[in-house]
């Protein structure tokens, strides 16, 4: 999925106008090595889906971009990132498909 950001990013020598997140290539242990990763840095919620920094570090995770850059991003691109990678986990994401998980509607 991509995302059109409305403020470039400096990545690598590059601005970066878009944010390309493979979201489905994302598997659990992705998820708690994010979760492990930062309880490490100090961090504790209740909710790891609903914290902005869980949400963020996934995102980097599926962009294959370190986190820290993401947290440069305008605070509206900040916003439309981390709420379709909760989307995409809650299983609401705009691409999502109507099949059920057997494949049949």
């Amino acid at each position: 999925m991509k995302i059109h950001l409305t403020r470039a990013i400096k990545y690598k020598d590059a601005d970066l106008n878009t944010l390309e997140l493979d979201l489905d290539s994302l598997t659990g242990r992705d998820l708690i090595d994010t979760e492990e990763t930062l309880k490490k840095l100090g961090l504790t919620v209740a909710a790891w889906e609903y914290s902005r920094t869980f949400l963020l570090y996934v995102a980097a995770k599926s962009a294959h971009i370190p986190a820290e850059i993401l947290k440069d991003l305008s605070a509206v691109d900040f916003t439309n990132v981390v709420n379709e990678v909760l989307a995409f986990l809650g299983g609401t994401a705009s691409s999502d498909k109507t099949d059920t998980p057997s494949g049949k509607s």
